[in-house]
């Protein structure tokens, strides 16, 4: 996928990275191991610059490529480009042996969109929707949504089959070159505009449009503690406490109404919400729960069934995955605990 700017827009995003970074463009082609003069025809605007890189741009600078206007568009817009213009021209030289030959091929040209299933609003929609919110990203074109390859591999795998629970259709998982991520992408423009319209998700960045929970989940507490488990299982931190961080100030706002009526969290900052007691933790497990085997690891070897909190590392969490595999999904805890 490639990012068209507005005009300007993208040299201007360039220059606002190499100041803010302190880095020129021979500094940033070696650190990142690109071509120094691909990388001045990108910031003189004679290439459109590949998501990738523009992701790794806004990674270093802490700059979102999405505020200057920019829109993903596929890799191959511009033979798309030149095929219309081609057809064109065939139509203007041979119009009447393309209509017969358009009769004789009854499916050319034609929109193949996928049978896609939407579904009425139910607990497993509030989790995927949850997911979305937390990690996900969504286009007119496609909702993608990025994983830790490793310590998310099982997570992965549950949200896939969500997925295809849900809309009938097998998302693809592609792993970045280079990269510890793994992105989850479902290329349909029929749920892309299902999320939109129906759930007012909107496109592009979440923090500029205020993304927040749809007014169709946050009124009922059963499709609630859904969305929140998806929202907390992908950008939630789960350690020696619970804890939340997010710069959109809606999402936010959101969860502390909410916990007006589950009195879960405990600490509240402009920035993120937390709580690291014990009782609390067990009450989020109970009410919430969790459908990422990473956090389930943590609680059960942290507070279910230790004491003394020592934190367990990614690559500790990992080894546990064979002995939890069996482990329901979503798990809640169940009975009384001491």
């Amino acid at each position: 996928m490639r990012i068209k700017f507005p005009k300007g827009k993208q040299k201007e995003f360039i220059e606002k990275v190499l100041n803010k970074t302190k880095l020129n463009l021979y500094s940033l082609s070696k650190l990142n191991k690109l071509n120094y003069s691909t990388l001045k025809k990108y910031k003189r605007e004679e290439l459109l610059l590949p998501e990738k890189l523009a992701n790794y741009l806004s990674k270093i600078s802490k700059i979102d490529w999405m505020n200057f206007d920019g829109k993903l568009i596929s890799d191959s817009w511009g033979c798309k480009k030149g095929g219309i213009k081609g057809y064109k021209t065939l139509l203007k030289l041979h119009y009447n042996k393309v209509l017969r030959w358009r009769k004789s091929k009854k499916t050319w040209l034609k929109n193949q969109t996928k049978k896609v299933n939407i579904p009425k609003m139910n607990e497993e929609l509030a989790e995927l929707v949850g997911i979305i919110l937390g990690d996900g990203t969504l286009t007119k074109y496609f909702v993608r949504i990025s994983f830790d390859r490793i310590s998310d591999s099982s997570y992965i795998e549950y949200v896939q089959k969500l997925c295809l629970k849900l809309f009938k259709i097998e998302p693809k998982i592609i792993n970045e070159k280079g990269k510890n991520t793994t992105n989850l992408r479902i290329n349909s423009i029929i749920i892309a505009n299902f999320l939109n319209k129906k759930l007012n998700i909107p496109f592009g960045s979440k923090i500029k449009n205020k993304t927040k929970i749809p007014e169709a989940i946050f009124k009922y507490p059963k499709l609630m503690r859904a969305c929140l488990r998806g929202l907390m299982d992908s950008d939630g931190t789960f350690g020696i406490g619970l804890y939340f961080n997010s710069n959109n100030k809606c999402l936010l706002k959101q969860i502390v109404e909410l916990n007006k009526n589950y009195c879960i969290f405990t600490t509240f900052t402009k920035y993120y919400v937390a709580v690291c007691k014990r009782s609390n933790i067990l009450k989020y497990f109970k009410m919430i729960g969790s459908s990422n085997l990473k956090n389930i690891i943590r609680f059960k070897e942290m507070f279910l069934f230790s004491k003394n909190r020592k934190y367990i590392y990614n690559e500790d969490v990992i080894k546990l995955f064979k002995k939890y595999k069996d482990v329901k999904l979503p798990f809640i805890l169940n009975g009384s605990v001491v």
